[in-house]
């Protein structure tokens, strides 16, 4: 079958893998033509409209997770050459049985619709089966951040370790003798940073090349699609019995966003990360039309306990126009 994109980490690849088809996280490769009109969409909505409009696939789940996120699935539908669009609401409140029970109800009717593009409502047995081989995939993948630089760990979070074919003996020789938790460059006096914020774009990777190249080690992927957004281990127990229950758990109680409300479980997050990682830096990439990310500037500096680099990007941005923020937030680190 034709694979099924997602755009969030509150969409379980699982799931949609268990009723028989091929996720596949949709991460823009290029910003959407300036000449297209996307009814006032943002940057990245624009772009993720362009990329979905273009792909060749039997549906697109978004996790409406802010109000430009409404208007591309709304635009997307519009199309009737394009693929099949299910919106997948997730509520930013999370300290309530309801909100439990909403998001549950909304993987169900996910799962509906799965159906009617041609899927195959899994058994228990079965969907077990895949969380299993996905818990395994992620558990490989937390194992092998070690050795992998920064847009070698942005590829494997979107696409899977696989997709990075065997690891070199180099890699893992490097990383040994340069005593770091991460890949990456072990030269200039930055020590390790942290990257934080939302979904970086593929056309963006450019930004984690830019950070190692000037010394920076990035310990830690804290962003949308990162290290953030891995849902917890699921309870053994509870999928033995129900892995459906096992699996909403996982992602809706596991994951933090920065739209939660209250979105203090992002911040405890981070600063346990930091602590265990030893970060010296905080390089918060946000994107100029991003309101959610841009209100927690302040906090971000307040909690974070290091030095924060305030880094607002926007497509017309190039390297050459960043690095030399990049190294002068790196040159001052501890």
């Amino acid at each position: 079958m034709k694979p099924i994109l997602f755009n969030s980490a509150y969409v379980p690849p699982e799931w949609i893998a268990a009723h028989g088809f091929s996720p596949r996280r949709l991460l823009p490769t290029a910003p959407a033509d300036g000449a297209q009109a996307y009814d006032g969409c943002c940057s990245w909505a624009r772009a993720f409209i362009a990329a979905a409009d273009a792909a060749d696939a039997a549906g697109v789940v978004v996790a409406c997770l802010c109000d430009q996120l409404r208007r591309a699935s709304e635009s997307l539908t519009r199309n009737e050459n394009g693929p099949a669009v299910f919106m997948l609401h997730v509520p930013a409140t999370w300290q309530s049985a309801a909100s439990q029970r909403y998001y549950r109800r909304e993987l169900q009717r996910l799962g509906r619709w799965l159906e009617q593009r041609g899927g195959t409502a899994p058994t228990s047995g079965h969907l077990r089966q895949t969380m299993l081989h996905h818990q395994q995939q992620r558990d490989a993948l937390r194992a092998a951040l070690p050795q992998l630089s920064g847009r070698q760990r942005a590829a494997a979070f979107a696409d899977g370790l696989e997709s990075l074919g065997p690891l070199t003996d180099a890699q893992t020789s490097h990383e040994q003798t340069s005593g770091g938790t991460s890949g990456g460059t072990s030269g200039g006096t930055s020590g390790g940073v942290a990257l934080l914020g939302s979904e970086i774009p593929r056309y963006q990777w450019w930004l984690y090349d830019l950070i190692e190249s000037q010394g920076g080690r990035i310990v830690l992927d804290a962003t949308d699609a990162g290290e953030r957004g891995l849902p917890a281990a699921f309870d053994r127990r509870v999928m033995e019995d129900d892995p459906f229950e096992a699996l909403a758990a996982a992602y809706f109680d596991g994951l933090t966003h920065i739209r939660q409300r209250p979105n203090t479980p992002v911040f405890d997050w981070l600063k346990k990360h930091i602590a265990e990682r030893g970060v010296r830096g905080v390089i918060f990439r946000r994107s100029l039309w991003c309101d959610l990310w841009h209100a927690e500037v302040a906090s971000v500096k307040q909690r974070a306990g290091v030095p924060v680099l305030d880094l607002d990007l926007d497509d017309a941005d190039t390297p050459a126009r960043t690095a030399g923020r990049v190294a002068a937030f790196l040159e001052m680190l501890p």
